[in-house]
């Protein structure tokens, strides 16, 4: 199931300082992605230590995006279901599938 997307994402706290807000309770981390003049490129991954609380608040120093001018971000929540478990050769494991929320609202920093 996918999880739920971040709201409120925003800028308040100074340029490329991202904040946003948890509403999911499933998701397994957020997706920082930046677009300037092109397709939106993840800058990180951020791992989620909420587990099953939602409203929970979030920051991220976005200082990992590309230097220069002012660009655009979002935030996407992800939710890997399935078993992900690394088995020892000669194992294969068992399937898994990344679902992704509906992108935040996006913010220009």
């Amino acid at each position: 199931m996918a999880p739920k997307p971040v709201t409120d994402l925003n800028t308040a706290l100074g340029p490329r300082r991202l904040t946003w807000t948890d509403n999911s309770t499933n998701e397994v981390s957020f997706r920082v992605e930046t677009n300037r003049t092109g397709p939106w490129t993840t800058v990180a991954v951020v791992t989620s230590n909420t587990g099953p609380t939602i409203g929970n608040p979030y920051r991220y120093p976005a200082t990992t995006g590309l230097p220069g001018p002012a660009r655009y971000y979002r935030v996407v929540a992800n939710n890997v279901v399935g078993d992900t478990f690394v088995y020892p050769a000669p194992a294969i494991g068992f399937p898994t599938i990344s679902v992704d929320s509906t992108p935040s609202n996006i913010v220009l920093s």
